[in-house]
Formats: structure tokens, sequence, C-alpha cells
């Protein structure tokens, strides 16, 4: 056996300290969470904030692909 990071399956990379933090902020606001009985909300980044939305405000929103981004993708890959 041998010890894997998820993070470099996912994004083929190491992870940084903004991830490592990131990930110990998430999970805090999710425990809280359970803590308050709350559920059927996600955790996620707005405006460099942690923050529970509802899932049936972010299931019941399209959004619209920036393929600027995309091209921009492609270039770095």
């Amino acid at each position: 056996t041998r010890i894997t990071v998820l993070g470099h399956y996912q994004r083929g990379g190491y992870t940084s300290v903004f991830d490592r933090i990131l990930a110990s902020r998430f999970g805090r606001v999710a425990v809280e969470a359970l803590l308050y009985k709350r559920s059927g909300e996600m955790v996620g980044l707005w405006d460099g904030r942690v923050v529970l939305t509802p899932f049936d405000k972010v299931l019941g929103t399209k959004k619209l692909l920036d393929f600027r981004l995309l091209k921009l993708a492609e270039v770095l890959v």
C-alpha cells in the first residue's frame, strides 16, 4: 500500500497552502452546519468567504461557460 493524495489525482499537481487552508475552512463550516442540524446545503467559496448555499438554489441555476477561460485552459495544458 501507499499514501495517495486526492489533490494529485484531481489536478495533477501538489496542493498549495491556499488549498490546504481552504479545505480546513470548508471542513469547519460543514461540521458546524451538522452541529446546528442544517442540511440540504453545500459549502462553497463566495467573494473569499466560506458560505452555505441551499441545494435548491445551486441546482436550479444554469451557469454559462466562459469560453475565454476555456481557451486559456487549452493554452496552459
